[in-house]
């Protein structure tokens, strides 16, 4: 049975995953809409907008360490002895 911090490193991953898919979905959905002409779209959703040039990498960026940190803890977790 998985730890506490590990399950909680889990659902950070989890997380981080659902938001990406997310994001993503939005960006296909508001570009089959073809909703990219309103200026504040533009700016925030768009192509280089803060969501698609900010956000996004960085929960990209931000799983892998976290993939390791979850793969870290669980091995440690595993084959730690019972207390």
């Amino acid at each position: 049975m998985a730890s506490r911090p590990v399950r909680k490193i889990g659902w950070f991953v989890a997380g981080d995953i659902a938001l990406i898919l997310f994001l993503f979905a939005f960006g296909v959905v508001l570009r089959a809409m073809k909703m990219e002409g309103h200026p504040f779209l533009t700016d925030m959703l768009g192509a280089h907008g803060l969501i698609a040039g900010v956000v996004l990498p960085l929960a990209i960026y931000l799983l892998v360490p976290a993939i390791v940190i979850w793969v870290i803890a669980w091995v440690v977790a595993t084959f730690r002895k019972p207390d």
